[in-house]
């Protein structure tokens, strides 16, 4: 077994001095990489299908998150929507309401007054008609009186005629 050869080994790595690259083969090494520029990696075909996954996964997040957002923003629109619409509707009964109780109460004082001014001209004819009754009662016992009296004074002094 001599130090200068390493044939067990399953790894081997060189580097080039002229343009900074470093590249191996084996079984850990997966990576070759450039160290002149930043961001210039080129990823095996292993690393591909991670990379790919993450990008899957992520993608997938972004979607799940998305329609999950979508869902709620359409749930608190479609609640706001029916409580406005609600709000209106109770607006509307409400207005509903008082604008029959006006109604009501606007009937009601007419059907009052007119009561009261039918109650008024019937007390008045009453009146009217007890005080033409009342006429006629004095004025028939007027007569009644004047026939006494020239039956009286006929009586007294016998006809005239």
């Amino acid at each position: 077994m001599s130090s200068d050869s390493d044939s067990d080994s399953s790894q081997s790595q060189t580097q080039e001095s002229q343009d900074n690259r470093i590249s191996g083969t084996g079984e850990s090494v997966n990576l070759v990489a450039s160290r002149s520029s930043i961001g210039d990696v080129s990823i095996s075909q292993t690393d591909h299908g991670a990379v790919d996954g993450a990008f899957k996964f992520g993608n997938a997040i972004m979607d799940g998150a998305q329609k999950f957002a979508d869902s709620t923003l359409t749930g608190a629109l479609g609640t706001i929507k029916a409580s406005v619409k609600d709000s209106l509707d109770t607006t509307r009964a409400a207005q509903d309401s008082a604008y029959k109780f006006s109604n009501a109460v606007s009937d009601s004082a007419f059907k009052s007054n007119d009561a009261a001014l039918g109650g008024a001209f019937k007390f008045a004819a009453d009146i009217t008609a007890g005080a033409a009754n009342e006429l006629a009662a004095a004025g028939a016992r007027s007569d009644a009186v004047a026939k006494n009296a020239l039956q009286s004074v006929k009586d007294a002094y016998g006809d005239p005629g």
